[in-house]
């Protein structure tokens, strides 16, 4: 049976490998594809300051949160060079989820910003790796995480091995 035939929930999935611009839609529920929320958990970013976490990270992430699929103890940590604070990370998030997120109401998006964090860092510097470190047992605290941090790198390929060892230094990855 064609996709089309299907009168299912369908999720809209941008594509610019290749092609600019191209739609392409699935199937989410049904027999394609089950939705799960999944365990709690935190979400390191590193390069949170850049144009691809403002573009496609925070409007998917909010999206996820608006359909309930993210625990309400989910959080994002911001990581990256740029002097930010919690609060005027919050705001930024606050301005681009309302102007690139059409349909998007001041009250959820207030509530999604309000799980946001943010730590000023260099890559380079193995000593703010540990403030980071310091900084998700706090946030634990607050909002539980079970121990499961997700480590998204939004840098440069040139910072990958650079941010990877200061994470095995600081204790916060292991090697398997």
């Amino acid at each position: 049976m064609p996709w089309g035939a299907h009168k299912r929930q369908y999720v809209r999935l941008e594509t610019s490998t290749f092609m600019e611009d191209t739609l392409l839609y699935q199937p989410i529920r049904g027999e394609f594809c089950e939705e799960a929320v999944p365990e709690p958990c935190a979400l390191v970013v590193f390069g949170a300051s850049g144009d691809l976490v403002r573009r496609k990270l925070l409007p998917a992430l909010f999206a996820l949160r608006q359909r309930g699929l993210l625990q309400p103890s989910f959080y994002l940590l911001g990581f990256a060079r740029s002097p930010f604070t919690d609060e005027s990370f919050r705001a930024a998030v606050r301005e681009n989820l309302l102007a690139c997120c059409l349909e998007a109401d001041l009250a959820a998006v207030t509530d999604f910003a309000a799980c946001c964090y943010y730590l000023q860092g260099d890559y380079q510097h193995a000593e703010d790796f540990a403030a980071l470190r310091r900084r998700l047992v706090e946030l634990d605290r607050q909002r539980p995480s079970g121990g499961r941090h997700l480590f998204y790198l939004a840098t440069p390929p040139s910072l990958f091995g650079t941010v990877v060892r200061n994470l095995q230094q600081a204790a916060l990855i292991t090697s398997t």
